[in-house]
């Protein structure tokens, strides 16, 4: 077994509807990175960089309004959204 290494890693998934405040949606990420051994096999130290995304379907935006006379919020609208989330990690660490 080698000493050091690069690798890639992958992985991806739905999240089914399951009522109250959990939302359905896809998710995947992917990561590329270099990986060091020591001399006895030990300890492990990774460094990556990789791409996260998530969608999230269906969360209500609820929309308020202030009134400029007495600083009440009122509700004012609600709406279904589907949002997107991405994110490009970079990460170290270590094993032992």
């Amino acid at each position: 077994m080698s000493k050091n290494a690069f690798y890639i890693s992958a992985e991806g998934g739905y999240f089914p509807k399951l009522g109250g405040k959990f939302y359905a949606g896809v998710n995947a990420a992917g990561s590329l990175g270099y990986e060091i051994r020591t001399e006895s096999g030990r300890k492990l130290y990774r460094i990556s960089i990789g791409y996260n995304y998530q969608e999230v379907q269906d969360v209500i935006q609820m929309t308020f309004t202030t009134d400029q006379e007495t600083g009440i919020h009122r509700f004012s609208s609600a709406e279904y959204k589907d949002l997107s989330i991405k994110s490009f990690p970079l990460q170290f660490s270590m094993s032992f």
